[in-house]
Formats: structure tokens, C-alpha cells, sequence
């Protein structure tokens, strides 16, 4: 099984899928610290992923595969979605209020 990681196949929306999905768990806080913590790993997490795709794409399914591979791909993917995930918890705490 074979999957192609094309930056273009992963948008901005499935981006803001997660950032939604983390802040509606409750989970923005421990996201944003796992994710600063292990953003210096991102180089070799991507190399781990790409070489284990065959293994993970049937427990995991090709389109999170893709939007793993490229979060995993730039420390700057990683910065975006921790930006979105701070955005909505925000916009969640104003609404609170």
C-alpha cells in the first residue's frame, strides 16, 4: 500500500478540523504543550511516518495519514495549528464570558 503525500491534498480547513475538534474535547492546553514540546522532533517523527505508512494507513486511514505527514513535514505546520488551537480556545473563552 502505497500512499503520495502532496502538500496540496491537505487544506487549511482540515487544519481547523483539528484546532475544532482539540478545543470542543477540552484538550487545548495539553495539545499546545505536546505540540511545543515535540516540535523540535518534527524532522524525525516525518521520517518515521513516512517509513511506517504501510503500517498505520490501515489503522489510521489515508486522510489522517495525510494531515499527520504534513503537520510532521515543517516546524511551521506545527507552529499553524498551534496558532488555530489558540484562536479557537480564545473565541471559546469570549463566548464563555
Amino acid at each position: 500500500m502505497q500512499l503520495q503525500y502532496s502538500e496540496h491534498e491537505v487544506n487549511a480547513s482540515d487544519l481547523n478540523n483539528l484546532a475544532n475538534e482539540v478545543c470542543k474535547r477540552g484538550l487545548a492546553v495539553p495539545a499546545i504543550f505536546f505540540l511545543e514540546l515535540h516540535k523540535p522532533w518534527t524532522t524525525v517523527a516525518f521520517s518515521a511516518a513516512s517509513i511506517s505508512v504501510p503500517l498505520l494507513v490501515p489503522l489510521f486511514g489515508p486522510k489522517l495519514m495525510r494531515l499527520a505527514l504534513h503537520l510532521l513535514s515543517s516546524r511551521d505546520n506545527v507552529e499553524q495549528l498551534i496558532r488555530m488551537i489558540e484562536i479557537r480556545q480564545s473565541e471559546i473563552q469570549v463566548r464563555r464570558s
